[in-house]
């Protein structure tokens, strides 16, 4: 899979961009290909590396470097600029990137905040922590692309790559009709996180869930029509569909096929 290309900015490179430098890299470094740079670079601020350390990332290969190194040289798909100071005077165009996305998180600068030692660390924790949660919306709200990307493309010449993720996405679903044929709630949320960073949409887990009504009255016939309508021919969906013997979140019924509960 052709790995697509973030570039984190903000003033310094001393602490926020490389922050989420690090962070991205943990959640996603098998789709992208992460990088950071700063308007006015300087030293990384040694906190930066500590707070980190303490959620066991480390910096390997981090330094602080300045736009210009990554300006017209490096493809890049999405520019987030960390902090409004660097929004103010970044490039809005980037030569040789004309579909570049640009999002601005305008984070507080901690490198600048005032007080004891203890209350700068947990500056420094607090802004970690803002981005991370903010890395990982932006891959949720994000996700729906890759199974778009598979639906656009042509049959015939669809990457494997494309075809996984989409092959599993729709498995997900099944296992989400599954789970509400079951009444396991468990289960439900479970399979519905596995679908959407998979790329699942909202209708799709809302026909996932018709599916499952169907199921009640007509297995078989109801449950394949309504995954064909979802992914095209699907001839495993009938064995799917159906909640087996057993225990599965307490005594709730496991959904044949299913792991259904993460271990």
């Amino acid at each position: 899979m052709n790995k697509e290309t973030v570039l984190f900015l903000c003033s310094g490179n001393a602490c926020r961009s490389q922050m989420a430098e690090a962070l991205l890299r943990k959640h996603a470094t098998e789709r992208f290909q992460v990088y950071s740079a700063g308007t006015q670079p300087k030293d990384i601020h040694p906190l930066t590396g500590q707070v980190l350390a303490e959620i066991g990332l480390g910096m390997e290969g981090q330094y602080s470097k300045g736009v210009e190194t990554y300006l017209g040289k490096l493809l890049v798909h999405y520019l987030i600029v960390v902090c409004a100071k660097a929004a103010e005077t970044c490039p809005t165009a980037w030569p040789g990137s004309p579909q570049m996305q640009m999002i601005v998180w305008p984070l507080e600068d901690p490198t600048v905040f005032e007080g004891t030692e203890m209350q700068k660390l947990a500056k420094f924790r607090q802004v970690r922590d803002q981005i991370d949660e903010r890395i990982k919306t932006w891959l949720y709200e994000l996700a729906p692309t890759a199974i778009a990307k598979a639906r656009k493309a042509n049959p015939m010449t669809q990457c494997e790559d494309s075809a996984n993720i989409y092959n599993e996405a729709v498995a997900e679903l099944v296992a989400i009709g599954a789970a509400v044929a079951a009444n396991c709630e468990p289960c439900l949320k479970y399979h519905f996180i596995q679908a959407r960073k998979l790329g699942a949409t909202k209708k799709d887990v809302a026909l996932a869930v018709a599916m499952a009504e169907a199921v009640k009255t007509a297995p078989a016939k109801a449950i394949r029509d309504l995954a064909e309508k979802l992914s095209g021919p699907f001839p495993l969906a009938q064995e799917a569909g159906a909640p087996a013997e057993g225990t599965c979140c307490g005594d709730k019924a496991k959904p044949t096929g299913s792991s259904c509960c993460p271990k």
